[in-house]
């Protein structure tokens, strides 16, 4: 999906994956076994600087048991100018090999994330629904 910058489309077209505006944007490719220190992360991208509440986030398998849930209640700022007209926040950890094995997660050929968002200065609170399909990846590793 996105990495860096949006593009002023992909604020459009993925609607479903916002929340006032507000982007948001996984990174699970660190959560594996060969990682010293695995762990998940969300970003949040948004054409104005802004804050959220980052609320939940839950992690079901494909056969839709729970793997993991977190309540964090985290402020998240999104004012970190990629551009004039786009903004990030820092990529905040919501989950880690502490919380949960990677072997847990990855045993699922596809999970489903829900991230529960809500506005600063109102009660509005959004759940995001993402299904995250796991894909094999060549690691390489060199002698030291």
């Amino acid at each position: 999906m996105l990495i860096g910058k949006a593009k002023e489309k992909d604020f459009n077209e993925l609607s479903e994956f916002s929340f006032q505006g507000i982007l948001v944007v996984p990174g699970f490719k660190s959560f594996r076994e060969s990682h010293p220190g695995p762990y998940a992360q969300l970003t949040f991208l948004s054409e104005t600087a802004r804050e959220l509440i980052l609320k939940k986030i839950e992690v079901f398998s494909d056969t839709n048991a729970v793997v993991i849930s977190k309540d964090l209640n985290q402020l998240i700022k999104i004012n970190r100018e990629l551009d004039p007209n786009q903004f990030r926040s820092l990529s905040i950890t919501v989950f880690n090999g502490a919380d949960l094995k990677p072997s847990e997660l990855l045993s699922s050929q596809m999970v489903t994330l829900i991230v529960t968002l809500s506005d600063v200065d109102s009660s509005e609170s959004k759940e995001i629904s993402l299904k995250l399909k796991k894909r094999a990846v060549t690691e390489i590793s060199w002698p030291t």
